[in-house]
C-alpha cells in the first residue's frame, strides 16, 4: 500500500468512528422503525440524513436473491 493510500484509509476509518460515536449519541440509535409504506423521498427526507435504521416489510419479497 502506498502512501496516498496509507493516509486515505487513516481518514476513512476516523469518519467511520465519528459516524458510529453520532449515532451512539442519537435518542433514537436503540431502535428501529417499522414502516410499511413508505415512500422515497420520506425515506431520504426522514431516515438517510439522521442515519437511522428502519425495516420496509414487503420490499424484498421481489428480490432474485430470495427466489432463488
Amino acid at each position: 500500500m502506498d502512501v496516498d493510500a496509507r493516509m486515505h484509509s487513516g481518514h476513512e476509518a476516523a469518519l467511520l468512528r465519528l459516524f458510529g460515536e453520532l449515532h451512539r449519541a442519537s435518542p433514537h440509535h436503540d431502535t428501529l422503525d417499522l414502516r410499511p409504506a413508505l415512500i422515497r423521498a420520506g425515506f431520504l427526507d426522514e431516515y438517510c440524513p439522521r442515519h437511522r435504521a428502519v425495516v420496509l416489510p414487503g420490499v424484498l419479497g421481489y428480490s432474485e436473491a430470495l427466489r432463488s
